[in-house]
């Protein structure tokens, strides 16, 4: 008999139930798309080292070693293994015939679950995947059910950990049902997460030290080092230095064996640290369920733990003994020894931060806000950008809630200019001028479009251009507040102020005469009412300057922020071009931002369609896509398939009714609708999505419409992506549904549906729950893959749109 290959199964020496067992091996999907057989228990050691690092975030995408697999456990799956498989079940179905009816029946239930999964593995190995985002831990639909309930029974969105579901996929993928259950048990039981990281860390770094001084023994004078120590000790923590067993009898022992002692005390200390992270208490309890073992998970995660304090230890005494020869030593090892470990992850930046001459207090402030390896370079200097971000919350921009974002905007000379020129302007402004309302515009001026506007070399020039003309008065600084003194003068405060002291005005002179009987006492109750009545308009006109120079200030300082805004737009719509710009320009600011990022995102293939797509609707409106070139083979050959075109690109709306009014459903024909179709229903189609360059194919293809659905108000509450197959068949895609409640968003979903099934009716195409569109211009298309439909007839044939039982809607249009 010829032997098989070590990665084959030995189809012809399994038995059928051992055939069945390694059919229900686990699927994994690798980043080169290929599935593999992944078989028999992962290393606990392994895997919890690799989730504890790695994170829910990507356990999606971990490799099999990484779960702890060897290669020997792990099986390619291939088209010869499918057959050989396939070959083995159609043998076993024609012997299961042939058996008594008790044995057959047994063995048709048995074979059924087999067919079942060897499908679902030909699915696998036939669904196309060149995406990176496509490979993770596959489970089918029966097992996603059960995790799903399982889920739903535990009561995981109540929890309150975002990272149990993600460890419970792990858990269900690696040893099935049981072991997920017995996960969530455990979990309920894990104690709360100590407070002692801080602490740890510091332990870490001060046993790093420890080991330097060990190493420098060898090498130097013991009177030194002894010195050097002895200094260095006395600035530490009295409590870090009682845990890490520096304080004590020193008497009787030489430096070497002190040293040793001490080290051996502060490395039992590190460990008996708990890691204060709950992805680790996590994690080791994973391991241990899915490995099916019994130990406790403090064991296997204090086991762990020493492992990764050795490595972290070892590697900052190795760092410290690179830095030794060199200047500013001492500095860096204070600074080591006083901050958390966390600077470890960040040595090379605090070290270039520190030999440049930075302040070991900017150190430690960047990293204090998580700011890391963001500052500390040759341009972004640390102490330039913490007095950046302390001028702006003197001025009440609140920097801090952004301030990574803002690190990363002020990387280049120009941009650090442009913001450093922004909050200067705000900080010279009178308080008078910062009003709360006009501080609102301001700090939503800084935080939105000055922090987007310096990655566009156009938008950059126009604040600059803006800080230079426009944010200054002609003939005046930014802090010279004479001209708007002027200007409150000639609104009439002067005149008011010099009328009332001069007493030239009548309400002065009569002032003055119910004083004079007030002080006799000859005045009687109404002159005492009137004469009260002057004095609060005396004091208001007296005030009248006043509130007028701050009027003016308010108003001065809101037209320069809204002047910046403009340019902003102007700069903008520059580089979008006067086609894009008209299409947009009733939308505000942001959306201007974000069409600009996305026409930035586009190769130059699907620019010269956008250009083409903006052209053609400028000059023929709705009917846009019946004039593209692209699509000009799509509509020939569909009306020689007896697609109605005309009908399938402009149908007519229709209406219906719900609970809660009425609504209109209609093909989105207006280009806008289909380019924010993403953006409106937060999707991977948004402008700043994943998948943004995917709507620019959907609005020129025209196999492909967008359905909307708007309230009474002319609001989108629902959109729907339809396509022509390449078969000539409609298929639907996922149904988004907003701004209603879940009884009317259900009735909504079905009028959509209802809709689009009468649409494939009037344009003489079948619905199909499967298929793929053509590709008509080679450009980016995410396939969401097509939804099933409940129904393949309309309620009304005849009329595309039909008014549901309402009567206050809008008349229904027959369809011609």
């Amino acid at each position: 008999m010829r032997p098989h290959s070590s990665n084959q199964l030995p189809i012809r020496r399994q038995s059928f139930g051992r055939l069945a067992s390694d059919l229900r091996a686990r699927t994994l999907r690798m980043s080169d798309g290929r599935v593999v057989l992944v078989r028999g228990q992962p290393d606990p050691h392994r895997l919890l080292d690799n989730l504890a690092h790695a994170g829910v975030m990507k356990s999606d995408k971990l490799a099999p070693r990484q779960l702890g697999f060897t290669e020997d456990l792990t099986e390619p799956l291939t088209a010869g293994l499918l057959a050989r498989v396939a070959h083995r079940v159609r043998r076993r179905e024609r012997w299961a015939e042939r058996q008594r009816h008790g044995v057959s029946r047994r063995q048709a239930a048995e074979l059924r679950r087999v067919r079942r999964r060897l499908d679902y593995l030909y699915g696998l190995y036939n669904q196309p995947t060149t995406s990176e985002d496509g490979f993770g831990l596959l489970i089918d639909e029966e097992q996603q059910a059960e995790l799903d309930a399982l889920a739903r029974s535990a009561g995981c969105h109540q929890l309150g950990d975002a990272e149990l579901p993600g460890f419970t996929r792990i858990v269900f993928w690696l040893s099935g049902r049981s072991a997920a259950e017995r996960f969530m048990q455990a979990y309920r039981r894990l104690p709360p997460t100590s407070r002692e990281s801080r602490a740890r860390d510091q332990l870490r770094s001060t046993l790093a030290q420890l080991q330097v001084w060990r190493r420098r023994l060898a090498v130097e004078p013991l009177r030194g080092i002894r010195m050097e120590i002895e200094e260095w000790a006395r600035r530490l923590p009295a409590d870090l230095a009682m845990r890490a067993g520096l304080l004590g009898k020193k008497f009787r022992r030489s430096l070497p064996s002190r040293l040793q002692a001490q080290v051996e005390a502060c490395r039992q200390a590190v460990n008996e640290c708990s890691d204060g992270c709950r992805s680790t208490q996590l994690a080791a309890v994973a391991a241990l369920v899915a490995c099916d073992q019994h130990a406790e998970p403090d064991a296997l995660a204090a086991e762990w733990g020493a492992s990764v304090n050795g490595h972290w230890v070892q590697r900052s005494a190795a760092m410290l003994l690179d830095e030794l020869p060199k200047p500013g030593f001492g500095r860096l090892v204070d600074f080591l020894g006083g901050h958390s470990g966390t600077s470890c992850w960040h040595y090379e930046s605090i070290r270039t931060q520190l030999a440049r001459g930075e302040r070991v207090e900017d150190v430690r402030w960047a990293l204090d806000h998580s700011l890391g390896d963001r500052v500390g370079d040759a341009g972004l200097r640390t102490r330039w950008f913490r007095r950046l971000v302390e001028d702006a919350e003197s001025a009440g921009l609140e920097m801090m809630s952004k301030v990574d974002l803002f690190a990363d905007a002020c990387q280049h000379r120009r941009a650090r200019s442009v913001i450093r020129g922004y909050v200067d302007w705000v900080n010279r402004l009178p308080a008078d001028a910062r009003s709360p309302r006009v501080l609102r515009q301001l700090k939503s001026t800084l935080a939105g479009p000055m922090l987007w506007a310096v990655d566009q070399p156009e938008t950059l020039a126009a604040v600059e251009d803006w800080l230079q003309t426009a944010a200054v008065p002609r003939g005046a600084s930014v802090d010279d507040l004479g001209v708007w003194h002027c200007l409150a003068d000639a609104c009439g405060a002067g005149h008011a102020r010099t009328a009332v002291e001069a007493g030239r005005d009548a309400s002065a002179r009569e002032l003055a005469y119910l004083h004079s009987l007030a002080a006799s006492g000859r005045a009687s109750q109404p002159q005492l009412v009137r004469l009260e009545k002057l004095a609060r308009r005396h004091h208001a006109a007296a005030r009248l300057p006043e509130r007028g120079a701050k009027a003016v200030c308010r108003a001065a300082v809101s037209t320069a922020n809204q002047a910046l805004l403009r340019g902003l737009r102007d700069a903008s719509e520059r580089l979008l071009g006067a086609e894009l710009a008209e299409l947009i320009k009733d939308e505000p600011l942001s959306r201007c931002r974000e069409f600009t990022s996305w026409r930035s995102d586009m190769d130059a293939n699907q620019r010269r369609l956008l250009q083409e797509v903006l052209a053609k609707h400028a000059r023929h409106g709705p009917g846009y896509k019946l004039h593209l070139d692209c699509n000009q083979a799509w509509i020939r050959a569909a009306r020689a398939d007896g697609v109605r075109v005309r009908r399938w690109l402009r149908p007519p709306g229709a209406t219906f009714g719900h609970s809660a009014g009425w609504a209109r459903v209609a093909v989105a024909n207006g280009l806008l609708d289909v380019l924010l179709m993403g953006t409106r229903f937060q999707t991977c189609l948004s402008l700043d999505g994943c998948n943004n360059l995917a709507v620019l194919t959907n609005a020129a293809h025209a196999n492909k419409q967008v359905v909307y659905a708007y309230d009474e108000h002319g609001r989108p509450i629902a959109r729907k992506l339809l396509a022509i197959s390449k078969q000539g068949t409609l298929l639907g895609y996922e149904c988004f549904v907003m701004g209603v409640g879940e009884i009317q968003s259900d009735e909504v979903m079905a009028a959509v549906e209802d809709y689009c099934i009468q649409l494939a009716h009037a344009a003489n195409v079948t619905p199909a729950d499967r298929g793929e569109p053509a590709s008509l211009s080679g450009c980016f298309w995410y396939d969401d893959l097509p939804v099933p439909w409940t129904r393949l007839l309309p309620s009304d044939p005849s009329l595309l749109g039909r008014a549901c039982g309402y009567a206050g809607g809008p008349a229904p249009v027959a369809a011609q």
